[in-house]
């Protein structure tokens, strides 16, 4: 259940469209949530930052993990975002985490998560924080990180401001 009061539920179903995800108010009726569909199963489906987060096999191709808004005003931070790029990706060694958004941003961080959601503990440096543009860089580097898929997410204030994936070589 999420802080609105929904109950949320995952599997090989269809409710009212499309989708293996789906969520009801303690007394209601189920509604369907985004619109991904899985060729097998939900591994898992948690909460996180205001977001729900759900892994499996998404029928979208490279596609393991998709993340669905659970409070209102949340959809409105993707049209904050100017700039939002990891260069070279995949990673072989560094990286640059370039995010320029139209507001102001506070106090920035960096957080990473491993296919399965977990957070893992990884190295980056800011090497730019600009006031006046927006304008936030992180060097990352893959120093301890095992080869795969990664998924970051800028934070500012509570929120999710931009969001990603990085290939580590």
């Amino acid at each position: 259940m999420d802080n609105t009061g929904y109950i949320y539920a995952g599997g090989i179903f269809a409710v009212n469209g499309a989708t293996n995800i789906a969520r009801r108010p303690i007394q209601g009726a189920w509604t369907s949530v985004g619109t991904e569909t899985f060729n097998g199963g939900l591994n898992a489906l948690c909460f996180w930052n205001g977001n729900l987060i759900a892994g499996g096999d998404f029928t979208s191709p490279g596609t393991n993990a998709a993340k669905f808004a659970t409070t209102i005003g949340v959809e409105e931070i993707n049209e904050n975002v100017i700039v939002n790029n990891v260069f070279p990706n995949p990673v072989i060694k560094d990286a640059l985490l370039k995010v320029q958004t139209k507001e102001q941003m506070q106090q920035p961080e960096l957080r990473m998560m491993d296919g399965n959601g977990n957070e893992v503990s990884f190295h980056a440096d800011l090497v730019k924080f600009d006031h006046s543009s927006n304008e936030v860089e992180y060097k990352i580097s893959s120093e301890g990180l095992a080869a795969g898929l990664y998924y970051y997410m800028l934070i500012d204030k509570q929120q999710n401001i931009a969001s990603g994936k990085l290939i580590i070589e």
